[in-house]
């Protein structure tokens, strides 16, 4: 056991609080023991004053390890908490989709023949027809992924999802910064269950369709 972990183990049992008490019931606990060794401090008898004294310094002492450890407590819980919330998978959807260089609209592809050798250029960084692509939604990010790999959207980069024209029967993750991936998904009945996963969650992305 740790010097500092066994601090606050003789403190809490030294104070007489558990190890899931919180703040307020620390703070009730200090109050009560400090005005036991007030007491004490006033006293006529210089011995007793002493012992007061020197009770008040312990009290203050372990007050301040045990209110510094509950606080670490509530931060992890915290940030675990957040950690759960950020990982809670609403809703699997398989769909076709392309994810496209920034800036672009369309799927280009381009091929050139030099001195006898092929290449191959592209705009497409990652693609999957329906229904081998998946889509899943999460409390604040998109995840399109596929055999090749996956891309994340989280949600404070997206301005809506909206129909693309230029594309019938697909959406479109239209983002914020008109230089970022150009996204868009298609899926049996997409338009519906995203509306669906949305209202039901209270998430907060824009649908305009």
């Amino acid at each position: 056991m740790t010097t500092a972990k066994g601090n606050v183990v003789k403190y809490r049992k030294l104070l007489g609080v558990s190890e899931t008490a919180d703040l307020s019931e620390l703070k009730k606990c200090y109050a009560g023991l400090n005005e036991k060794f007030q007491a004490q401090s006033r006293a006529d008898d210089p011995v007793t004053v002493k012992k007061g004294q020197n009770n008040i310094r312990l009290l203050n002492k372990a007050f301040d390890i045990l209110a510094a450890d509950i606080r670490s407590k509530e931060i992890q819980r915290n940030e675990e908490q957040t950690l759960q919330t950020m990982i809670v998978e609403h809703a699997s959807i398989r769909v076709g989709f392309q994810v496209l260089e920034g800036g672009s609209k369309f799927f280009t592809l381009e091929t050139s023949r030099i001195s006898g050798f092929g290449s191959t250029k592209t705009n497409n960084i990652l693609s999957s027809s329906w229904p081998s692509g998946k889509l899943s939604i999460f409390d604040n990010h998109l995840e399109f992924k596929c055999m090749l790999g996956s891309h994340i959207v989280d949600f404070h980069n997206i301005d809506c999802i909206d129909k693309a024209w230029y594309i019938p029967f697909w959406l479109r993750v239209r983002q914020n910064d008109k230089n970022a991936e150009s996204v868009h998904i298609f899926g049996w009945g997409l338009a519906k269950k995203l509306q669906e996963v949305v209202k039901q969650n209270s998430l907060s992305l824009k649908l305009v369709f």
